[in-house]
């Protein structure tokens, strides 16, 4: 499943709504439903390896649940490598959906 990058401005009126229901329509089922944050799923350093357990709930419970990975980054560099980090440990994460959240970029 692809990513979506959502941007603070879609934030307003029933746009983000709209959105993640264009998103999610065919995924949400009537089942339980988990939501994970990206950040605390990936173990940055040496490997960026994955969370063992977070991986082996998710590995146990995609098919059965809903389960939805979360961030909120500004960096377009670091959602890329987000994404394919998860992407490329598992064909797991590439259907389940991947949510980032951009965060507003500053200039000062």
């Amino acid at each position: 499943m692809n990513k979506i990058v959502i941007d603070k401005n879609d934030f307003k009126n029933k746009q983000l709504l709209n959105i993640l229901n264009d998103y999610l329509y065919n995924y949400l089922k009537n089942k339980n439903t988990y939501i994970f944050y990206i950040h605390n799923t990936i173990e940055y350093g040496t490997n960026n390896d994955i969370d063992k357990d977070i991986f082996n709930f998710i590995k146990k419970n995609y098919t059965k649940s809903n389960i939805i990975l979360l961030s909120f980054d500004g960096n377009e560099k670091r959602i890329q490598f987000n994404n394919d980090i998860l992407d490329e440990y598992s064909q797991i994460f590439t259907k389940i959906p991947k949510i980032f959240i951009k965060k507003k970029n500053i200039t000062l």
